[in-house]
């Protein structure tokens, strides 16, 4: 959004709002007028295979694809066009293409898939909060339960069962292993680490 604030000391006012995002402005010569550019950012998966190429989400802004370990759904996290929208965790079955949202209504940043497609683990960063490391089932007949809040994130399944993820210390960030229930916290090495992928 566009702000205002009048120099050296004034209170800073929004002039802008709403679910749309205002980029470059430009002021006309006697202050009293401004023109900017307002829209909404909107990114759509295709895949492209045997049976050619086609859109795998239709709406709002996709983004992190990753596929199943079996290459027959892929999961995406997807930003609905609406005021407010959060990133939620969407998978669609490739055969069928029907799609489906397995978390709804969280602000995900990184997720994970187990490679038995029954769990998902994702870090959620609220603004004003801390990021934070949930589990959840995919077919959501439990509510996801959040494991860790101290500014984690970059969560993964590791190969064997326990989960990775990066939390920081003293300035530093380090990779961290848990169950996935929340026991056995520790250090997975000693030294620091900028980010991981598996």
């Amino acid at each position: 959004q566009i702000w205002r604030q009048r120099f050296p000391e004034g209170k800073p006012e929004q002039i802008t709002f709403g679910a749309a995002e205002a980029e470059s402005v430009a002021v006309s010569p006697d202050g009293h007028s401004l023109i900017t550019s307002i829209g909404m950012t909107q990114s759509i998966l295709f895949i492209r295979d045997a049976q050619g190429e086609r859109p795998v989400s239709t709406e709002g802004d996709a983004s992190f694809p990753l596929f199943s370990e079996d290459g027959r759904r892929v999961y995406y996290k997807l930003r609905r066009q609406s005021k407010g929208a959060e990133n939620e965790l969407w998978t669609t079955d490739l055969s069928s293409g029907k799609s489906v949202c397995i978390v709804p209504e969280r602000s995900i940043t990184l997720y994970d898939v187990s490679r038995d497609g029954r769990e998902v683990v994702f870090a959620e960063k609220q603004p004003g909060s801390e990021s934070r490391i949930w589990l959840a089932s995919t077919d959501r007949l439990t509510p996801p339960v959040q494991l860790a809040s101290d500014e984690d994130d970059w969560p993964h399944f590791g190969p064997d069962g326990t989960l990775l993820f990066r939390r920081s210390e003293n300035g530093k960030n380090y990779l961290f292993r848990m169950n996935r229930d929340g026991s056995a916290l520790s250090k997975f090495i000693p030294d620091p680490i900028i980010k991981f992928a598996k």
